[in-house]
């Protein structure tokens, strides 16, 4: 990856624009073995999707939060991104994510819908610039029916 890097960098069309190479490589890593070597001193778990920190199992075997992503032993606390993952998945986070969305939208507005009652409307705005953000904007209904 980093060769082909280099290679796309040194088309015309890019030099044009003078990129330089900064660390962890830099220019002066040329030979494949420094550059692999660099890769591996560079590369620990964390530069992956951060999960399973949280994860969604029995208390007993090292859960954190139950199937409503509610925490152990703390009320009215709940996880809601991928470290609640009891493990990687083969892919990326982001359609998971917003299954999981769904997922709490569904449950926090039963829980709304609940203790309002029917004449309660949601609307769920969800805005993203870095990442997703799931809101609940409770309208109370002023018209009669």
């Amino acid at each position: 990856m980093v060769l082909k890097n280099r290679e796309i960098m040194a088309a015309p069309a890019m030099a044009a624009l003078g990129p330089v190479e900064l660390g962890p490589f830099g220019a002066t890593v040329q030979a494949v073995d420094d550059i692999k070597a660099a890769v591996r001193a560079a590369i620990n778990p964390s530069n992956a999707h951060g999960c399973c920190t949280a994860a969604m199992m029995p208390r007993k075997l090292g859960g954190v939060v139950d199937d409503k992503m509610r925490v152990y032993g703390v009320k009215g606390l709940r996880v809601v991104d991928i470290s609640y993952w009891p493990m990687p998945i083969s892919g990326t986070p982001t359609s998971t994510m917003y299954a999981t969305g769904e997922k709490v939208i569904n449950l926090i507005s039963s829980l709304i819908f609940y203790v309002l009652g029917t004449d309660t409307a949601l609307r769920l705005p969800m805005s993203s610039s870095k990442s997703t953000v799931w809101m609940v904007t409770v309208i109370k209904n002023t018209t009669a029916a």
